[in-house]
């Protein structure tokens, strides 16, 4: 499985992204 995530130019959105990419990755694991 191939999932790409995308963010702005602001760190904002990029702590959030780690967060959910590291949860998927947890569940795809399993």
């Amino acid at each position: 499985m191939k999932i790409v995530f995308t963010g702005s130019g602001s760190g904002g959105h990029f702590y959030p992204l780690i967060a959910v990419a590291q949860e998927i990755k947890a569940l795809v694991d399993e």
